[in-house]
């Protein structure tokens, strides 16, 4: 007889044994699972080098055009950085009327350019000092009214503002003014233009390009003066809105370029933005004939371009809590944060998408003993105006604002700008955080 005889094996080996079974599985899907990441990970590598190899593309044909664009800046820098026959005139008005000792960059030879008739496209930060470079011109003798397009009231505003203090005659002539303001525009538009009588008093009337494309009284009367000789100089603010390749696109503005240079074609023009690219300033210079307002035409606009590197500014991003309740008190903070740094007396502009964030802002902010004021497009004229000289004379420290209130703004104790949404656009946000 044959007995066969298993032996078997112990729970312990069992156990071991299930382990090395399963030890081997696990290192086996392991292996499998990294090879497929692995080339999944070589996949996305092929994929982003190929994206990078374009972005480097994109940037050389980019450096090459700033190069372009350098050229034709340097040029005009060269052309007009010798002295003129106004120079002596330019640097006394600059410390007798504006009160300040030298120019900033390139400012003395866009004034040199627009002196001599030309027309110029400035292209500065905001800060740089555009403004000066028609209004200086514009209080020297021989000057009579300069006509300046400007989109924005707040910023109408702060240039008469600032005119004023310095005992330049100026005024804004829009739809939001009064009656009695109107006439009072009107009244000095017609007394300059009586031919063969004393040379008037130089003038600088700020417009809205609504304004300009829709009352005919305005434009009959701008005619008047142009005939008598005295329309010494239109300035375009915000050129780049004259574009159709700029943000923000406005009718009224292409329009209005287009307008006043058909109907005042002998008088120079000075376009002036802080956003503007080479095509923006090709394509506004193309839709104003810019260089081409003298009999015979053919002459060169003198284009002139500073660095924007603003060394001084810090941009800082901020977690947004998800309850209003806790946005507001957010906000609080920041606003509190900001005054510890810079002092109590510093002064602030937060932008807000709408109306209705706008008003609860203020009202939080005062809540808690921050002194806030509203600006918005829905509020009455004189609201906005008051509001506007309250926050400009220091009486109050914050201005929340929708974009009714913005580009170029001058006031140099601001020592912050807080978005609580994103802006409309990049373009938007670069005009209003610098």
């Amino acid at each position: 007889y044959f007995v066969g005889i298993i032996i078997l094996p112990t729970v312990r080996e069992m156990e071991g044994r299930e382990g090395e079974s399963e030890g081997g599985t696990s290192t086996a899907t392991t292996i499998r699972r990294l090879e497929i990441e692995i080339t999944e990970k070589r996949r996305v590598i092929k994929r982003e080098q190929a994206q990078l190899q374009l972005l480097e593309q994109e940037l050389e044909k980019a450096r090459l055009q700033a190069s372009k664009e350098a050229v034709i800046a340097s040029q005009c820098v060269d052309e007009w950085g010798k002295p003129t026959q106004w120079d002596d005139t330019a640097h006394e008005v600059l410390k007798g009327v504006f009160k300040k000792k030298t120019f900033r960059l390139h400012q003395l030879e866009a004034i040199r350019a627009h002196l001599s008739g030309e027309d110029v496209f400035l292209v500065m930060p905001t800060g740089g000092g555009k403004s000066l470079c028609f209004q200086l011109p514009a209080v020297m003798p021989g000057h009579a009214l300069t006509v300046v397009i400007s989109p924005l009231l707040a910023l109408m505003q702060d240039q008469v503002y600032q005119l004023d203090l310095v005992n330049v005659l100026a005024a804004t002539l829009s739809s939001a003014d009064d009656e009695y303001e109107k006439r009072r525009v009107f009244d000095h538009l017609r007394s300059m233009s009586n031919k063969g009588k004393q040379a008037p008093s130089p003038f600088l009337l700020y417009l809205t390009p609504e304004m300009v494309v829709k009352s005919k009284e305005l434009l009959a009367a701008l005619e008047a003066v142009y005939k008598a000789g005295n329309l010494s100089c239109i300035a375009i603010d915000e050129a780049h809105c004259v574009s159709t390749w700029g943000h923000e696109f406005r009718p009224d503005y292409r329009t209005v370029g287009q307008r006043v240079r058909s109907l005042f074609s002998s008088t120079p023009v000075i376009c002036l933005t802080a956003t503007a690219t080479f095509d923006v300033i090709r394509d506004v210079a193309s839709s104003m004939g810019l260089g081409q307002h003298r009999q015979g035409g053919g002459k060169k606009m003198a284009t002139f371009r500073s660095a924007f590197d603003r060394p001084n500014l810090f941009f800082d991003v901020r977690y947004k809590p998800q309850s209003n309740k806790d946005q507001l008190n957010a906000l609080l903070q920041t606003v509190q944060d900001c005054t510890e740094k810079f002092g109590s007396s510093c002064s602030g502009i937060i932008y807000c998408l709408s109306v209705k964030d706008v008003e609860g802002v203020a009202v939080h902010l005062r809540e808690h003993d921050v002194q806030a004021v509203e600006y918005h497009a829905k509020m009455e004229v004189g609201a906005r105006k008051r509001n506007f000289e309250l926050w400009m004379k220091g009486h109050v420290r914050v201005v929340v604002a929708t974009i009714a209130f913005g580009m170029g703004i001058n006031k140099e104790d601001v020592r912050f700008v807080i978005h609580t949404t994103p802006a409309r656009s990049i373009s938007n946000y670069y005009q209003e955080a610098r």
